[in-house]
């Protein structure tokens, strides 16, 4: 902007600062830093000219916002005139900043002691575990299991069912109920999650680490980090008694 007040000059990026409260992105330069960059309507760097009514300004932030971050832009006194020389009256001029953090996905053992584990735990039914062999193979007698105690939380899309559940099993879609989580925050218990797509029965199908990959997507669509189950294998068939 132009100092001699006759507002002969195009804004710049000193003509603004900056302040963030909340959440957890930070400016990297500390609140009252400029400007990263000015840019016109289109975002074109440094192309805005003199009396464009819309800029762009960029921000220079360390860590990921999480939706909850609110930017205050504080023009500079005597920075910013009209072009009769009249100096823009100062004014506070506030925003949140988007969501770009994904929520997260755990597994919750209720204990004692309650703790949270970074796997996906794979039971028969809410109820009743799959059986383990000696060498830790999981056993489960239904083609449609259940992932225990899934719990999820994110700092924005807290409403009920807002964060949607995604499983895929060698990349393939599958169909859970439910379909999405509530965020909990502190820690309620967690939901039981069914298949109601069928699994494939017997060793020739063993799931192993990484064939199964479940995540979970806010109402940003950020997604989480993938978790997988340790290995199991589904067997329906009961024994029986052959004559020799």
């Amino acid at each position: 902007g132009s100092s001699n007040f006759r507002g002969t000059d195009r804004l710049d990026t000193a003509d603004f600062n900056f302040s963030i409260t909340r959440g957890t992105a930070v400016l990297t330069d500390g609140n009252g830093s400029d400007a990263l960059y000015i840019a016109d309507s289109f975002g074109n760097i440094d192309s805005n000219a003199e009396g464009d009514l819309i800029i762009r300004l960029g921000l220079k932030l360390d860590g990921v916002t999480a939706g909850t971050e609110i930017v205050t832009v504080n023009p500079v006194a005597d920075s910013i005139f009209d072009q009769a020389g009249n100096v823009m009256m100062q004014q506070i001029i506030t925003a949140v900043l988007p969501d770009k953090t994904p929520p997260t996905l755990r597994t919750f053992i209720t204990g004692p002691p309650q703790e949270t584990r970074d796997t996906i735990i794979v039971w028969n039914n809410a109820s009743t575990p799959g059986n383990l062999n000696a060498e830790g193979v999981n056993y489960i007698r239904t083609i449609t299991p259940t992932f225990i105690k899934i719990v999820s939380t994110d700092s924005v899309s807290t409403g009920t069912n807002s964060i949607g559940i995604n499983c895929k099993i060698d990349a393939v879609q599958q169909i859970l109920n439910p379909a999405s989580l509530t965020h909990e925050d502190p820690l309620a218990g967690g939901t039981d999650v069914t298949f109601l797509s069928s699994l494939q029965e017997g060793w020739s199908n063993v799931y192993t680490p990484g064939r199964i990959e479940v995540t979970v997507t806010d109402e940003a669509f950020n997604i989480s980090d993938a978790l997988s189950p340790a290995i199991f294998v589904v067997d329906i068939t009961p024994p029986y008694i052959s004559s020799a």
